[in-house]
């Protein structure tokens, strides 16, 4: 097995095999590293007669550093031959011939949501986000994401809050933590669900890496959601890779006068189906919601009162303690129960939001 995983490392450091290729190759030869003995005829009628001198010298090349670093993070390689390959990537037609996987994935997680959006979140796209994934998480759904700034962050973060499964589609390698802030949140995701990347050791997050981690993206989810993107966002990169394969694809409508939602607006002008609620997506999905209900939360007569008054804008504190005709030190004590309960949670500036 040792050997299998050399030979598909020393093969993902060719420049220039693509994965057509290499997946002609990966089933032609059992074990994967006869490769290096196939004759020259045989490899140019796979991958042709340019790759094969590259094939032969990479036998020589020396991996004991990225064997040692699969060993020390407990990696995963795997091929699309192989029976842990994720479920929903088995009909993808331009599926990677192989995957670098940190955690576990489990057959479960064929019932999957992507939730994707902007970087520069704002906080209702933030909060939405959130509120989303955990719903969704609740009710046994996995949340697929691209462990991104902004609304990335916040469907692990939601997902991982409600105790479901996330899986991230890394744009770099899967050794390489970006953005580098997300270096608990990674290790979370691991824990309760996995990261995944088709791209060598060590490669760094380069730009034209993430139009291919988007088409992973979609392709592990049975649908997508969009929550705030711009006029210009990489966000329609994964829309148009969910079009192609067939995916539903949602859109979170937004505040027409803010930059962050002209492009999810536009989604829904374009066809996109409109959700309000995680609900919309649970009905598509066939799922009945498990997630808490607001009157089911046991609250306090008080903290009922404050409760409420917040939704998904931000509230300043000072403004419920003027709503609710009490003082701010005690609304302060009254937030800081709801927040310890996980149904509130507060912002910059002393604002508070819902969280549920």
């Amino acid at each position: 097995m040792e050997n299998e995983v050399e030979t598909l490392i020393k093969l993902s450091n060719i420049k220039g095999l693509t994965e057509r290729k290499l997946k002609r190759l990966i089933p032609r030869f059992k074990p994967i590293s006869r490769v290096f003995n196939a004759s020259q005829n045989e490899l140019s009628g796979l991958i042709g007669r340019d790759f094969v001198l590259a094939v032969r010298k990479s036998k020589t090349k020396n991996v004991e550093a990225e064997i040692s670093l699969l060993k020390e993070l407990k990696i995963d390689l795997i091929t699309f031959k192989d029976s842990s390959w994720p479920l929903n990537l088995k009909s993808l037609p331009d599926s990677p011939p192989f995957l670098f996987i940190r955690g576990k994935i489990i057959p479960e997680d064929q019932q999957a949501i992507a939730i994707i959006g902007s970087r520069r979140a704002t906080p209702y796209g933030r909060f939405i986000a959130e509120k989303f994934a955990y719903e969704l998480a609740s009710s046994g759904i996995t949340i697929i994401s691209g462990l991104a700034r902004g609304i990335d962050s916040c469907a692990h973060k939601g997902a991982l809050r409600a105790g479901g499964r996330t899986i991230a589609v890394l744009g770099c390698g899967i050794d390489v933590v970006y953005p580098p802030e997300n270096r608990l949140l990674m290790q979370e995701i691991i824990s309760h669900g996995a990261c995944i990347s088709e791209f060598p050791i060590g490669d760094s997050p380069w730009a034209g890496n993430f139009p291919a981690r988007n088409r992973l993206i979609s392709g592990l989810s049975k649908a997508i959601v969009v929550i705030e993107a711009a006029t210009r966002s990489g966000v329609f990169s994964t829309v148009e890779w969910a079009l192609g394969q067939n995916k539903e694809v949602f859109a979170v409508p937004g505040n027409i006068t803010s930059e962050a939602s002209k492009g999810t607006n536009r989604l829904i002008m374009d066809g996109a189906q409109p959700v309000t609620s995680p609900q919309d997506i649970l009905e598509y999905m066939g799922i009945k919601s498990k997630a808490k209900e607001a009157g089911k939360l046991n609250l306090s007569e008080e903290e009922s009162k404050v409760f409420n008054l917040l939704n998904y804008e931000p509230k300043q504190v000072d403004n419920l303690a003027e709503a609710l005709k009490i003082k701010v030190s005690k609304i302060l004590g009254i937030l800081l129960n709801l927040e310890l309960r996980g149904v509130a949670k507060q912002l910059p500036g002393r604002n508070f939001v819902k969280n549920i």
